[in-house]
Formats: C-alpha cells, structure tokens, sequence
C-alpha cells in the first residue's frame, strides 16, 4: 500500500526542498507550459541559468507572455521566447505542437506543468469541465503529438558544448499528492465504458474531487505514454516519462476560490504552503535528473503513487479514458502518430 496520509503530507510541507544543481542545458530544447507565472515561471528562470539553446514558456496570450519573458531576462539576463497556447482549445494544442515539429531539431524537455484547479463550474467549446479539459485532455495530446520529437531527439548526438552529455529527453507532468484520495474515478471508471470524462464533465458531479480525479488520471496517463515508446535498449529508455508533486504552494491557482473555501484556503496558505520557488524545485528535479521510467516525484524524491493508480483497476480505468480521449481528438480532426 502506498504510504500517505495528512500528517505525513503535512510533515512534507516543511522539509527542505533541495536545488538542483550540476546539470548544463546547452543545445538543448526546453518547453514549459504555464510559464507566465506561478511554478512554471520559477521553473523557467531555473532553466534560463542553465544555458539553453531555446527556452519556451507558453501562455494564453502574448501580452501575459511578454510579461514572463522580460522577468526572466531581467533576473538571469537570458532571453526566452513566449508561444500561445490556450489549453481549452484543441486547435490550440494541435497548432502549438505543428509549430514546435516544424522550428525545433530537437526537444530535450517537456515540462507539461499548466493546469487549472477549478472553483467554479465552466465547461469548454468541447463540451468538457476545465479541469478535464485542460489537466488531462489537452494536456495528454500535446505530450503525445510532441512524442516524436523527443524520440528523434534521443536519436541525435549532445549538443556541442554540452557539459551534460549524458541526458535522456523526458516528458514531466505535473500531477498532485491530492491523488492520492482519488474517490468518484473508480466509481465513475467501473460504468458505462467510453462516457469516464464526460460523466465526470457533468454539472452535478462538479466538486473539489474533480481535481485530485484530474490529478490521477495525470498519472494514468503517463503511463499510456511510456506504452507508446521504443523498446528500451541497453537498459536506458528513449525517452523519460515521470511525473511529480510540486506540494501545496502559494501560486494563486485557487485565486477562484468564494465563500468558505475561499477562507480555509488563505489560512492554509499562510500556515504551510510552499513559495512558488521551492515547489518548483520538485519540477527542475523531475525535468532533469535521471529518474526512474515513470517516476511519481515528491520532495525530489521518488515515492509510490496511489493504490489505485498503481493497482489493476486504476490500469483498466486509465486505458478507458485513453480511448475516450482518442475519440475526443479524432472527432476534431487531429491526426497523430501513435494510435
């Protein structure tokens, strides 16, 4: 059984969070996704140090991008680029991926950290709750319509210059410790099959679970990815999929929040929430050091996920939703390579 519970998570709020330190990024590609604030921004300003060829943050707009971009410059004097992306959009998804396969050689990391933790009820031009949509819908597809780029990747010679020539390209995605209390995605993933997402989309079901399910099905998700890979050769994967825990941080991602909640929220954040800073910590390790295939990263360190996702239902549930979402991205016309 996965070892978790309050005290062990609250414990973990406090401990020290180390920095990452002696890799070197030179040549090499790196994306990060919600980069115009909050986690990804202090990932960004991580990765601007270590020397990167490009350096791209994504944002829903260019202004809020910009915004990023000049923060970033003036704190490491590195100058990144800012590319749209609106995770409610699957065209969006779709035209982001089809720009980054046509101007990058190669991508070394994929940090997939934007996401919503939603307050309110809102249902996207797809039909699906924001937290669906964007956390595992949308995410999902731009990991595997950027699949072959880090795959060709893994094929390519380090850079020249690079004082890190040992380094896998990898997919991180950023998931919760709240998956652990998955509760309505085993009841929902045991009906009707194909309906998972858009039984959990309905306005009835919406709650503060819908999250942590979302959270979950990051994990599941993750490891349909691994699935789609070469075949490990020599013992190293061609490219590494992991995902982490960042904890809870103050980074205005529950800024939605009303009522009570709203309440319990600023005294938890006062009380124990990370800085944005340290939680993304937990991000820059996962990007970049050597992990496990398919690592659950907490505190940097490697931890053992959810029962249920680990055991045979959560496998069974997670290639459900796999098939579901399939169906979503064909029924708007997105082709990809892996089936």
């Amino acid at each position: 059984m996965a070892p978790n519970s309050e005290l062990k998570n609250l414990i973990a709020q406090f401990s020290s969070v180390p920095k990452v330190s002696g890799v070197d990024l030179t040549g090499r590609n790196v994306i990060v996704t919600g980069g115009s604030g909050g986690l990804g921004l202090e990932s960004a300003l991580v990765f601007a140090k270590l020397n990167p060829a490009r350096l791209i943050i994504t944002a829903r707009s260019l202004e809020s991008g910009g915004k990023a971009v000049e923060q970033i410059f003036k704190a490491t004097g590195y100058r990144c680029e800012t590319w749209v992306l609106n995770l409610m959009d699957l065209k969006s998804v779709e035209a982001f991926a089809t720009k980054a396969k046509t101007e990058l050689e190669r991508l070394d990391v994929l940090l997939s950290n934007a996401g919503v933790a939603a307050t309110q009820y809102i249902v996207s031009a797809h039909g699906y709750e924001s937290g669906c949509q964007v956390n595992n819908i949308s995410n999902s597809l731009l990991c595997l319509l950027l699949l072959p780029l880090l795959i060709q990747t893994a094929t390519l010679p380090p850079p020249i210059g690079s004082k890190s020539p040992k380094f896998t390209p990898r997919i991180t995605i950023v998931s919760s410790v709240l998956h652990y209390k998955v509760k309505t995605l085993p009841v929902l993933g045991a009906g009707e099959e194909g309906r998972t997402l858009e039984l959990m989309s309905e306005k009835k079901r919406f709650s503060n679970d819908t999250y942590q399910d979302t959270k979950a099905i990051n994990l599941l998700n993750a490891q349909t990815l691994i699935s789609l890979l070469p075949p490990v050769k020599d013992g190293n994967p061609t490219v590494l999929i992991n995902t982490v825990d960042p904890g809870f941080c103050d980074t205005g991602i529950l800024r939605t929040a009303s009522g009570f909640f709203r309440i319990g929220v600023a005294i938890a954040t006062a009380l124990v929430a990370r800085t944005a800073e340290a939680g993304a910590r937990n991000l820059v390790y996962a990007s970049l050091k050597e992990t496990s295939q398919g690592a659950y990263i907490a505190t940097c360190k490697e931890q053992e996920a959810g029962d249920f996702v680990i055991g045979e239902k959560g496998r069974q549930v997670g290639a459900m939703i796999w098939e579901e979402m399939k169906s979503i991205w064909m029924k708007e016309g997105i082709v990809y390579l892996f089936m």
